[in-house]
């Protein structure tokens, strides 16, 4: 638990009765008040640095995408070249829940599996029955 720590503040006449109103209609003390009022504010504050354009969010996007495609290509590549040395006909990759939405649904893991099926490979998109997750499950 944090330490609480106290200290003086000065504010003009005007203020201090606005805030004594405030917390008397909220029901809270005017440390109370303070404390909230400020932990809003800070908690509100955005980094100038952070803001981004709607256009930049869209292009960080579309690269993430990309990403995605990229990475999850290479996972299952890997998973396949790892379980055949090992000397298995099959392998699955846990497809990441965090990240699903129907646009990576479309753009990312069904072009992975597009691609994988060229190559020779049964692959599908399963459910885990018991977890809340997806697996590419691919045979070869």
């Amino acid at each position: 638990m944090s330490q609480k720590l106290q200290f003086k503040i000065r504010l003009d006449e005007d203020l201090h009765e606005k805030i004594k109103q405030a917390a008397a209609q909220s029901g809270r003390s005017v440390n109370a008040e303070i404390v909230l009022r400020l932990e809003q504010s800070v908690a509100a504050s955005v980094p100038a640095d952070s803001i981004i354009s709607a256009e930049q969010a869209r292009l960080l996007a579309d690269k993430a995408i990309a990403d995605g495609y990229n990475l999850l290509l290479r996972e299952c590549m890997n998973e396949i070249n790892e379980s055949a040395r090992a000397g298995h006909s099959q392998a699955d990759i846990i497809v990441d829940s965090v990240r699903w939405s129907p646009r990576y649904e479309a753009e990312v893991v069904e072009p992975v599996l597009e691609q994988i099926r060229s190559l020779g490979y049964a692959a599908l998109l399963k459910e885990h029955p018991k977890k809340h997750y997806r697996v590419i499950h691919i045979q070869f």
